[in-house]
């Protein structure tokens, strides 16, 4: 099986949008033939790209568990996500990703391996 290239873009498929303020809305995305365009871990991004415009990276907000879609949660502050608010859906964008190590969940749900969980100290009043 080959590695997929995570500096190349796939195709996705804008599946649904839904306003989630008056500035803000979120993009489910999917796969031309359905699913996921990959798998991701918690607090991973993504580069969207938007023709005619650009691109602009973005958290992915949707749970790594679910395998049917990314959603990105955007709010509108520029000339790519003017765009992505103005657009459709079944609109086609391109998707890159995922990047960024992500969360160290498996510490904190103590799975895996027994490890420490950080200290947190606060200051003295």
């Amino acid at each position: 099986m080959a590695l997929e290239n995570s500096l190349l873009p796939k195709v996705a498929v804008i599946e649904k949008i839904t306003r989630e303020t008056k500035d803000i809305k979120t993009f489910r995305v999917v796969a031309p033939a359905g699913g996921s365009p990959f798998n991701f871990l918690p607090g991973q991004c993504a580069m969207v790209s938007v023709p005619p415009v650009g691109e602009a990276i973005f958290s992915i907000t949707s749970s790594p568990t679910e395998k049917e879609y990314l959603e990105f949660s955007i709010k509108k502050s520029g000339a790519v996500t003017q765009y992505l608010h103005e657009t459709e859906e079944s609109y086609h964008i391109g998707i890159r990703g995922p990047y960024g190590n992500g969360f160290p969940i498996k510490i904190y749900l103590r799975i895996g391996p027994r490890l420490p969980l950080p200290k947190c100290t606060l200051p003295s009043m």
